[in-house]
């Protein structure tokens, strides 16, 4: 009958739907069997080594808790196996161009090969780094490379006699790591340029540490740069910022003068690449977060009495340095 027909084809789909579920249960034993969840994995954990070089980073890592990276891949663990046998593999890599809240896919970088100099370059971390840091400040991890192209600024610079779009920088934070730049330049650089390539590498963290925790604090330090001249806003428009400004003869709203008077230690940007005669042709006020990390690089590179004496003529600037000591000294 159609009935027991029905039935019997009943009994044999259920049949055949138990020894598919068994099937995949074996195949799945066999394939979670290794299988590992790279999600668990500490990829900034380093182990000693008898290698020199990573032996000095793996004391560094065990004093200061701070990983020391020279290649971008940094791990790798099987995380399967795929049918044919072929082990199926995640490959851990620093992301130089991922922050919270942004990503930028134009920062680089060139990893540095010169063993010498990566071994000089964490040397130098361990004793004009690494202890000078601020308790509150960790820094995810250090990748060393020999070049540190950044798009943090609107930048024109020149590399090698060409002109390329970015910034060359000492130090550059992103979430995942503070890629640091010029390893393989540094050899035979003067001490002052070593102390400001300490100074570049803290202010890369200290600085996020700040914008991110004391904004409130930090309104004081911008202020005093806002209020050296105050232009006038007509009824329904916006405050306007002298950040960002393009200063040159030309801006109605503030004065064309040196950006040393208007408290900043630097500028962005002039219309030549080589940053020529800004003072006669004009200049770009730096950003808000720029003019901070300028500030914070120079906390750390000169001594207070340094600081002061070479802009002793300029008071803006000297209370800026102030406000920002008392800030750190707070971390």
């Amino acid at each position: 009958s159609v009935c027991l027909k029905n039935k019997k084809m009943m009994k044999r789909f259920l049949y055949m739907s138990f020894v598919c579920l068994i099937l995949m249960a074996c195949n799945k034993d066999e394939n979670e069997e290794g299988k590992v969840s790279y999600a668990d994995v500490d990829w900034y954990a380093i182990e000693d080594s008898d290698d020199p070089l990573d032996h000095l980073i793996y004391t560094c890592y065990d004093e200061y808790g701070v990983a020391i990276f020279y290649e971008d891949t940094i791990g790798r663990v099987q995380t399967g196996t795929s049918f044919d046998g072929t082990p199926r593999m995640h490959y851990e890599v620093l992301d130089v161009n991922y922050m919270i809240t942004t990503k930028n896919d134009q920062n680089s970088y060139t990893e540095s090969r010169d063993r010498e100099a990566l071994m000089k370059t964490v040397e130098f971390l361990k004793t004009d780094v690494l202890p000078r840091l601020p308790e509150s400040v960790q820094p995810r991890c250090y990748f060393l490379t020999d070049s540190c192209i950044t798009y943090r600024k609107t930048y024109i610079t020149r590399v090698a006699g060409k002109i390329i779009e970015g910034c060359d920088d000492f130090a550059w934070r992103a979430l995942a790591t503070t890629m640091i730049g010029r390893v393989g330049r540094m050899e035979n650089e003067l001490p002052s340029v070593w102390a400001k390539y300490a100074g570049e590498i803290l202010a890369a963290d200290v600085t996020l540490k700040l914008v991110n925790h004391y904004a409130f604090e930090l309104q004081e330090f911008y202020d005093l740069s806002e209020n050296v001249h105050v232009p006038e806003v007509l009824s329904g428009s916006s405050k306007k910022t002298i950040y960002g400004q393009r200063m040159n003869r030309s801006n109605r709203d503030y004065p064309f003068q040196h950006w040393n008077l208007y408290g900043f230690l630097n500028f962005s940007e002039v219309y030549n690449p080589d940053n020529q005669d800004a003072d006669r042709k004009g200049y770009t006020a730096p950003l808000q977060t720029d003019d901070l990390r300028a500030f914070v690089t120079a906390y750390y590179q000169y001594t207070e009495e340094e600081f002061k004496a070479l802009y002793t003529d300029y008071e803006v600037i000297l209370a800026k340095y102030d406000v920002i000591k008392k800030i750190v000294e707070k971390l």
